[in-house]
């Protein structure tokens, strides 16, 4: 790409016409997406004395740019000429206009040509223009002014995404990338979810905001995991052909940047805006349904949200759905009926189209998953690196606290848990040791998204049905069908219990960074191992000590996950497998707790509890 261009000189005589004019196009363009100095003529004549008394990094010239009329002297004579009295010195570029390009013969037959129409463009071709001249210009546009909502957990995701860790450095990138897909002068920023704190996906929109469509979600990546953005790009894609036509208009849709990288190399680059030097790049959700994303709320939020703060995002919609009053006293129903809601779609649109696989399969692979690549499943498998980052949690003084809550009595220690856990990990060949996870099957496949997680599901509050969902890079035409229920059940368990905002103070000061739910979760988790579907719905049923309220939800929110999945497999006729397949799911999205250390230590620890109980029920 050349240097930064410091001034273009332009030769276009269609400054009056009707609609906008080529020069007058050109200059919007140059000034606002490459922020060059423009200077325009309307003779040949006025092009060479400019051309003689100053230097220009560009030279633009229209055909219909008048000249000098000699007898037998065309256009391209003075092109030619122009072409040679600058060379090495300045670029010059024929724009061509309506009639197509000239035949531009000798010195200047090589030169770059681009097309301007005369009349006014489209929003396609003017991105097309832009990514012609990115092949010879910086493209440095003005970045909007970046405002964010009054969270202290979105600032430390704007901070953590730049090594200063500055908050100005992190908006700063977020201008950058905002400027790949709209021209805003400022645009709010929220956090998507409650509690990742390193999340990269954003919520925005300008300010102020006033027009339908207005929201959108913005995925970010570092430039060493780009593979992920094509990935992401193509399971979208695929995803969205297995939706029904009813439920078109509340599906996201990706937006095309404004200006795609020239030359493009692939369609990825429709879709992807990067920083200065690519350190990050970035694409965009849009919703493509009439309303504005304004009424939508993701799952997460829904789950751990305060009551009254739902009720109020409820009654900012013109048309609120009327079963949910998120009260106090109902918030526990309205969740459970929400996530039926969101189960009875997805069965509707996917998982109901599951059948047996053709050709047995096995549950579990030893060897490693490539690093750069999402893996289907099953076979279940992971990366060298997640396998690490497990077995040195595993082997550090945070998981030995694990000795000292153990408050439950059960058949093994601690140590013999870990080293279950350990060996199975430690293998990168060959069997697993583990009869259900080395046996065949013909596994019940189905569409899967692949990583189903609350922040992934977002919700229209205003109408009965239709949530819509995000982020597709593990998503599978013929995937295991339980893959996404085990992901919404460890969802519920490891990153939700006990995080919500209502929660009372004097019984979780902590949420869930405490030890005493330990024995609680623990009694939970073996209820959920050894009779799931058995209700507990009081305080009396319970044996432990402890805040019970978030616990009996979670149970509940688990049970209608299981009991989802597990009519899909009778009603394909495959009831029979549903646990052993459920397990091999559950042990694979429940050790990758494991390798995240934004989550609870003691979660971690309940993850190694329920992981070694999980390996039990499958030798």
């Amino acid at each position: 790409m050349a240097d930064f261009p410091e001034r273009i000189l332009i030769g276009d005589i269609n400054q009056s016409r009707i609609e906008k004019s080529r020069i007058e196009l050109l200059s919007e363009i140059l000034t606002t997406e490459f922020s060059t100095e423009i200077l325009p003529a309307q003779h040949f004549d006025e092009i060479n004395k400019h051309v003689a008394t100053a230097s220009w990094n560009i030279i633009l010239v229209a055909t219909d740019l008048p000249y000098p009329q000699q007898t037998g002297i065309d256009f391209t004579h003075h092109f030619n000429a122009l072409y040679v009295q600058v060379s090495g010195r300045s670029k010059v570029i024929c724009v061509y206009g309506d009639d197509g390009p000239p035949d531009l013969l000798g010195p200047s037959s090589a030169s770059e040509t681009i097309f301007v129409p005369a009349a006014r463009l489209g929003e396609n071709e003017r991105r097309q223009i832009i990514g012609q001249f990115r092949q010879w210009l910086n493209w440095s546009p003005r970045w909007p002014k970046v405002l964010l909502d009054n969270d202290l957990l979105l600032e430390e995701q704007v901070r953590s995404l730049t090594n200063s860790r500055k908050l100005n450095d992190g908006k700063a990138l977020l201008a950058q990338l905002v400027r790949g897909f709209f021209i805003w002068d400022k645009v709010m920023v929220n956090r998507l979810g409650q509690g990742k704190s390193g999340s990269r996906v954003f919520r925005i929109r300008p300010d102020p905001c006033v027009a339908a469509n207005s929201e959108f979600v913005l995925k970010l990546v570092k430039e060493e995991d780009k593979w992920k953005i094509a990935s992401e790009i193509a399971g979208h894609q695929k995803a969205r052909e297995f939706l029904a036509k009813p439920f078109r208009q509340h599906i996201t849709d990706l937006l095309p940047t404004i200006s795609p990288q020239a030359p493009p190399t692939s369609d990825l680059f429709e879709y992807v805006a990067s920083t200065s030097g690519n350190a990050w790049e970035a694409i965009c959700y849009v919703s493509i349904g009439n309303q504005e994303l304004g009424p939508f709320i993701d799952l997460e939020s829904m789950l751990i949200a305060e009551a009254n703060e739902l009720s109020k995002k409820a009654s900012s919609v013109k048309k609120p759905t009327p079963q949910f009053t998120f009260s106090p006293t109902t918030i526990r129903a309205d969740r459970q009926k929400m996530l039926k809601k969101v189960l009875e779609w997805l069965c509707s649109q996917w998982y109901d189209k599951a059948q047996p696989g053709l050709e047995p399969r096995q549950l579990w692979e030893t060897p490693d998953a490539p690093p750069t690549q999402y893996s289907e499943h099953p076979p279940y498998r992971f990366t060298g690196k997640t396998k690490e980052r497990i077995i040195a949690f595993l082997d550090g003084f945070d998981a030995q606290l694990g000795e000292r809550f153990l408050l439950l009595h059960t058949s093994s220690t601690w140590s013999e848990r870990v080293v279950l856990i350990r060996e199975l990990l430690s293998r990168d060949d060959g069997k697993t040791g583990f009869d259900k996870l080395d046996c065949s099957l013909n596994v019940l496949l189905s569409p899967a998204h692949g990583d189903l997680n609350a922040a992934n599901v977002l919700l229209w509050l205003g109408q009965q049905e239709h949530p819509f969902l995000i982020d597709f890079p593990f998503y599978q035409e013929q995937g295991h069908l339980p893959q996404d229920f085990a992901r919404l059940e460890v969802e519920m368990k490891f990153m939700l219990l006990d995080r919500q905002a209502d929660s009372p103070a004097d019984k979780l000061p902590a949420f869930d960074y405490t030890p005493s739910q330990m024995a609680l979760w623990l009694e939970l988790e073996e209820h959920l191992l050894n009779d799931w579907a058995q209700l507990k719905p009081d305080d009396k049923d319970w044996q432990q000590p402890g805040h019970k309220e978030n616990v009996i939800s979670c149970l509940e929110l688990v049970q209608l996950i299981r009991g989802t999945a597990k009519d899909i497999y009778h009603d394909a006729g495959v009831a029979d497998n549903f646990l052993d397949e459920y397990w091999a799911a559950l042990l694979y999205h429940t050790l990758r707790v494991l390798s995240y250390p934004s989550i609870s230590l003691f979660k971690r620890l309940m993850a190694v509890y329920s992981a070694s109980s999980i390996l039990e029920k499958l030798r």
